[in-house]
């Protein structure tokens, strides 16, 4: 996990602040599209031999790992005084901050996200891990925005970290 105040967005004049996603969309693509054409060339080669096989395994890699790299750069969160709305290629989901009853922990390899669990109806994972700024923003404003939640240990370490961050920056 890493939490930086430097590359922290800030929120605009209406009190909204967007995180984009950092995902590099054009890197993955460029390594999915090596190993695919890596594949389709040596099925050229051995095209007697099953060739075709590895021709459209290489073509089959491009497409999935290609679509799954787009979806992942699309996403957005977005964070006002009303709420948080996590927008994807999957569509759009909204959270109340005044609904937030628990902060919950979600492992997602070698960075978190964030589960926030309301009082009534379904949870909203927020991808902290998959935009700028992520933990620090998201942490910060859920200090203001949901005061009373709940936060299980594993969220409790993150929050004392920007918390810290942000001692050490007024310092």
């Amino acid at each position: 996990m890493r939490i930086a105040g430097d590359e922290v967005p800030r929120s605009g004049s209406d009190g909204v602040t967007i995180l984009p996603a950092t995902f590099r969309v054009r890197l993955s693509l460029i390594r999915t599209g090596v190993l695919a054409g890596g594949l389709a060339v040596i099925g050229a080669i051995t095209w007697r031999a099953g060739g075709l096989v590895l021709v459209a395994v290489g073509l089959s890699v491009l497409v999935v790992f290609g679509l799954r790299a787009w979806g992942k750069s699309r996403v957005v969160v977005v964070l006002d005084a009303e709420g948080i709305r996590v927008r994807s290629l999957w569509g759009e989901r909204a959270l109340d901050a005044d609904r937030i009853r628990a902060v919950k922990y979600v492992f997602n390899g070698r960075s978190p996200d964030i589960r926030l669990v309301p009082d009534q109806g379904r949870s909203l994972i927020v991808p902290a891990s998959e935009v700028t700024g992520g933990h620090a923003v998201v942490f910060r404003w859920l200090a203001g925005a949901a005061p009373r939640a709940e936060y299980d240990s594993r969220t409790e370490v993150i929050r004392r970290a920007v918390r810290e961050l942000d001692q050490r920056h007024r310092a």
